[in-house]
């Protein structure tokens, strides 16, 4: 039999039905469950028979598999190859696959697929994530093993994060009931995340035994040695459920050596393919999204202890962290099979291939630069695609980390006066988003400053929640105000934390989460306002804003049949329009309904993007590309990237997407007008703030010359600098504030300046020392620290810790650190500018509006 089952299989090769690795394995496993069938206590007449019916079994469930990826990757191509020849703008098109594109319309794309999954995933965890929210420091995201006693909560946490895990492991161990609750709906969480990622084209099967992803962090564990890790993990192991994928016998222990062995080697050169065989269908799987997922389930540990204790030794130590990153990956695996299909990377090659058809088709035509349009297109779609799946490779591991890491600390010290022009300027994006979509510019001001006031806003945040938004903060390492201007998620968890917590301290995190959690309230509301218009009856402007998500008059009848949910917040009762209420709509088909819901959230998610811009897929594939970490070229590029993504999300969202969606010329320009004006405005104020918060009195607003000396026009141009409108270009050009290094400062990036600064304080003190000025050598060092130190550049204390301590530090150690102080003042003078707390004054000698 066995020499029968090897000429089928080789016969199925020749006949291109399987390739040959498919054969090889099938072949390696009926030699596994030939030897395993001696186990079973087996005569050898039975033997061959039952290796072969087990392989034959497991071969048919393998083809069949293949087979249904095959069809749905065909299925999703039929209906992309349909998209693509009725766009209107193609190379836009095919890049609005991966994300949100001006001109086009916003179907279902990578980006806001994921984001739509990861709510759906999470959908029973509105408690758990309100629980485990972060805070400054004592709110912070707690680590297993971590000193205790720190602060109350930083307890409270810990000993409910291990009793949560304890309750995964084995349900009622504790008699934590709030921990018992969090489990159960983790549970409801993590088996929803399966069937759905089996839904869409995946094979993860059902173990009751699996708890938790295991993360496993790969420097401790080569530290370790092999010898020493298997020796530690081995009476962590659960041995009665260990068992061997062919006989269903628990292992001995020679076959779980060799098994760890396996893993060790999987886990220490980041290759876990061949883990795909021992814990999922049989086979090896390559990068198929398909089967994926798998590795995790191998190990089985005792119980939630003897998984804590693994965890602290040779893994990740944040279990709520461990937790949320496996959902974002399950989410963003699956968004990759519903976009593309299974074969994802099929599907991309296929889709190159299509528009440059259809390009050769246009410039027969006559449009001779189609085929220049499509391979850009296809080049942007293609680098957001590997954008999203993030599998980009340093060249040098130790390199990029410490890069991350210094790009980390430098937006930690960098952004401190931030809040201040943060809040303005989102203020008029927040509006232009509601303008876009044809509701209340009013109530979106009057939402935003609401959030943005309240005290308490944790009855905000449950009721966002319950709405379906989320609040990425609560689910990400980093901060979503940190993924404004830092756009990576490899940051070392201390600098995580100096980041995240600094920004937490100086307000931009509130500011950026208030800001989107209030779209998101303007958008809800707004179209519960008008569920009682049919499409027609609706303003233009917001047929407009509907359309532009695929939602037609058909659709909108349909959705705007839904109850309506009614929050309170602070007092207030107010209806919304939520996509969970559209799944409630009768008579709906529940496929249909949840296509209705799917468009409506991705409106709901990619305009509150508009209002609070943060980077995406585009601006991370035009900033960074495909650019390596670890090398020179790729860190130069990191540098550069930074801060200015921003800029571009702005530009992208709002000044081009109002140019492509007005009519007319006139309508063009006024759309831009209008933008930069309320932008103008928002700048003007933030700058004001900056102003008074380092020192300064508010600076005239009064133009009386026309030159670029004239206090009043320096005051606009900085206003309008300051508030994306122009960009940093312009405060190049003109020599404004942030900007005086110039053009070459600005392209080399923080990093890059940062790096320099620190070499010509180094090599400048040497040069002091060497020429006896000591004092000076001080000041240098000693100002270089300071712009490094996080924390202190905070904008509420920033200024008086300069005046009361960092100023008398530098005095001290030169007093002739008093001319740097005054060529500072001769330089405000010289602009127009004075002081209501002066340099070298230990207090404020007036009020700043005096």
């Amino acid at each position: 039999m066995a020499g029968d089952l090897k000429e089928c299989l080789l016969g199925a090769v020749e006949a291109n039905l399987i390739d040959k690795d498919f054969a090889d394995q099938g072949l390696k496993m009926y030699e596994d469950y030939y030897k395993a069938s001696e186990a079973l206590l087996l005569d050898p007449a039975k033997r061959v028979r039952y290796a072969s019916d087990e392989v034959i079994k497991l071969l048919e469930g393998e083809l069949q598999h293949a087979k249904r990826i095959k069809l749905q990757t065909l299925m999703t191509k039929l209906e992309l190859e349909k998209y693509l020849e009725d766009a209107k703008i193609k190379h836009r098109a095919i890049a609005a696959l991966a994300a949100p594109i001006s001109g086009t319309p916003v179907v279902r794309n990578l980006q806001i697929q994921e984001d739509i999954i990861v709510k759906r995933i999470t959908a029973p965890l509105n408690d758990f994530l309100l629980k485990f929210e972060k805070g400054a420091f004592t709110g912070s995201r707690t680590a297993i093993g971590t000193k205790e006693g720190v602060f109350p909560r930083h307890k409270e946490l810990l000993d409910l994060q291990v009793d949560i895990v304890k309750e995964l492991h084995n349900p009622g161990e504790t008699t934590n009931e709030l921990a018992k609750k969090f489990a159960q709906a983790l549970n409801e969480s993590f088996e929803y995340a399966r069937l759905l990622y089996n839904q869409s084209g995946g094979a993860i099967r059902f173990n009751k035994k699996w708890a938790l992803p295991q993360p496993h962090h790969m420097g401790k564990i080569i530290k370790a040695g092999e010898e020493n890790w298997i020796a530690e993990i081995t009476p962590l192991l659960d041995r009665d459920n260990m068992l061997d994928a062919v006989s269903g016998l628990p292992l001995n222990d020679d076959e779980l050596n060799a098994l760890l062995k396996r893993v060790y080697k999987s886990i220490t050169t980041e290759g876990r393919n061949d883990l795909d065989a021992w814990g999922g269908s049989g086979f090896s799987t390559g990068k198929s999204i398909a089967k994926r997922h798998l590795e995790h389930r191998v190990l089985v540990f005792k119980n939630g202890e003897s998984y804590l204790n693994y965890q602290k030794k040779f893994g990740e130590a944040d279990i709520f962290d461990t937790i949320m990153n496996h959902f974002k990956s399950m989410a963003k695996d699956t968004a990759s099979m519903q976009v593309l299909g299974p074969d994802a990377e099929n599907t991309v090659r296929f889709l190159r291939a299509k528009i440059l058809t259809l390009a050769d088709e246009q410039a027969a035509a006559g449009d001779i630069n189609a085929v220049i349009r499509a391979k850009r297109g296809a080049n942007k779609f293609e680098t957001m695609w590997q954008v999203h799946k993030g599998i980009e490779e340093s060249d040098n591991p130790k390199v990029s980390n410490f890069f991350a890491n210094f790009r980390a600390l430098t937006m930690a010290a960098k952004l401190g006066y931030t809040p201040l022009i943060a809040a303005p300027t989102d203020m008029a994006t927040s509006r232009k988003m509601a303008k876009l979509l044809g509701m209340s510019q009013f109530t979106a001001i009057k939402n935003y400053l609401s959030e943005l006031m309240a005290m308490n806003p944790t009855e905000r945040k449950r009721a966002a929640l319950e709405l379906g938004m989320l609040n990425e903060s609560m689910l990400d390492a980093t901060s979503t105000a940190m993924s404004r201007y830092l756009h990576e998620d490899n940051v070392g968890p201390f600098f995580r934390f100096i980041t995240d917590s600094s920004l937490r301290l100086n307000g931009l995190t509130k500011i950026t989460e208030s800001g989107r959690r209030a779209a998101g309230f303007t958008i809800m509301g707004g179209y519960a306002d008008v569920v009682g218009k049919s499409f027609d009856q609706l303003s233009p402007q917001m047929q407009r804003g509907l359309l532009r998500y695929t939602i037609d008059a058909d659709k909108w009848n349909k959705i705007r049949q839904a109850p309506l949910s009614r929050k309170t917040v602070s007092g207030l009762n107010r209806d919304y329009l939520s996509p969970n209420d559209i799944l409630k709509v009768k008579g709906l088909d529940p496929a249909e309904a949840r296509q209705l819901a799917d468009d409506y959230t991705r409106l709901l998610y990619t305009e509150v993007e508009v209002a609070v811009p943060t980077a995406g897929y585009e601006e991370r594939a035009s900033l960074r590309g495909l650019s390596r970490p670890g090398s020179i070229p790729g860190e130069i590029v990191g540098s550069f990237a930074m801060f200015k993504s921003w800029p571009m999300r702005f530009y992208h969202s709002h000044l081009e997407r109002s140019w492509m969606e007005a009519d007319t010329p006139m309508k063009k320009a006024a759309a831009i007008v209008d933008t930069a004006l309320f932008m103008l405005m928002g700048g003007a104020l933030g700058y004001q703030l900056m102003e008074i918060a380092k020192g300064r009195k508010p600076s005239t607003m009064t133009i009386k010359d026309f030159n670029p000396e004239d206090p009043g026009m320096r005051f606009w141009g900085n206003a309008l600098a300051r508030s994306g409108g122009l960009g940093p270009l312009f405060d190049i050009a003109v020599g404004l504030t942030d900007y005086r290094q110039g053009l070459s400062g600005y392209v080399a990036g923080p990093v890059i300046g940062s790096i320099d600064g620190i070499g010509y304080a180094i090599f400048g003190s040497a040069k002091d020392i060497y020429e006896g000025d000591p004092a000076g050598a001080g000041t240098r060092v000693i100002k270089e620290v300071l712009k490094h130190t996080p924390y202190q550049s905070n904008w509420m204390i920033n200024l008086a810790i300069k005046r009361m301590l960092w100023e008398r530090m530098l005095l001290w150690n030169d007093p002739e650190y008093v001319k740097q102080i005054n060529k500072e003042i001769r330089r405000s003078d010289r602009e127009g500018k004075e002081y209501w707390w002066m340099p070298n004054d230990f207090l404020p000698n007036e009020s700043p509006f005096n």
